[in-house]
């Protein structure tokens, strides 16, 4: 089969409860494993075991200074404390990114991390630029978008499958992220992941819990699952309540754990 090659310019990066690919004009996630050296007397060559796991992510992009309120959305106001505020937070950001956007069904990368360094420069001639570098705690994870970041307005009956091309599914698990990035009159909004099969009989995998509003408990969540996960693998609104012109911007994405054909 050919490669598909696509353009950068449609990735896309949710950092919590926000969606920073408006700002962003670069980002580089790399996943490692240390080689440790056994090599002994009476050999001829170099010997090495795999060590742990380590992964580093590097962002640059522009500032934006726009000033925190009470009026202020996840998706438009003050990004740049988005950054500011995680160096040493108490709680490791959860972050989902999408190198060539987040289409259901493409690569999403998926992982905690510890956000160690944040700059912010003032070129003479050039707009404000911001990076930041974060050290991933636990692995990177490579999963498919289930949602991709879209305002939704109601529930669904139709939600599109993502087939893993592994018949009997896989049996280590996985791992799930929902974000919430924007919402208006939200009294109740519930996302579940669900896993069938044969794409017709839809079981819950994950059910995340719900939330009203980006500030609120549940804006962004990450929850893992073990045992058997089918070959079939969907994200569903399960439940959508609110005020008149209720709106609420989601996306998830899952991740098959030991299995790198998601």
């Amino acid at each position: 089969m050919a490669p598909s090659f696509r353009s950068g310019k449609s990735a896309r990066l949710l950092f919590n409860n926000a969606d920073l690919s408006a700002i962003l004009q670069d980002v580089s996630v790399t996943g490692s494993a240390k080689a440790l050296d056994v090599t002994a007397f009476q050999q001829n060559d170099m010997a090495y075991i795999t060590g742990v796991r380590d992964g580093t992510v590097k962002y640059s992009g522009m500032f934006d200074g726009t000033a925190l309120s009470t009026a202020s959305t996840a998706t438009t106001g003050a990004l740049d404390a988005r950054f500011n505020s995680a160096l040493a937070a108490s709680t490791q950001p959860i972050v989902t990114y999408g190198p060539a956007g987040d289409t259901i069904g493409r690569r999403a990368r998926m992982w905690k991390q510890e956000t160690v360094n944040y700059t912010a420069q003032s070129p003479v001639n050039d707009v404000v630029k911001i990076s930041a570098d974060g050290q991933l705690s636990g692995r990177q994870y490579a999963g498919v978008w289930l949602l991709n970041s879209a305002a939704r307005t109601s529930t669904s009956s139709t939600f599109a499958g993502v087939n893993s091309g592994v018949a009997a599914g896989t049996t280590q698990g996985g791992v799930g992220h929902f974000h919430m990035t924007a919402a208006t009159t939200v009294a109740t909004f519930r996302v579940k992941i669900q896993h069938s099969s044969g794409a017709t009989a839809w079981t819950d995998l994950i059910t995340f819990s719900s939330s009203t509003g980006t500030t609120a408990a549940g804006a962004v969540q990450r929850s893992t699952v073990s045992g058997t996960v089918k070959r079939h693998v969907r994200a569903i609104i399960s439940t959508f309540t609110g005020g008149a012109g209720k709106s609420a911007t989601v996306a998830v994405a899952f991740s098959r754990h030991g299995n790198i054909k998601t």
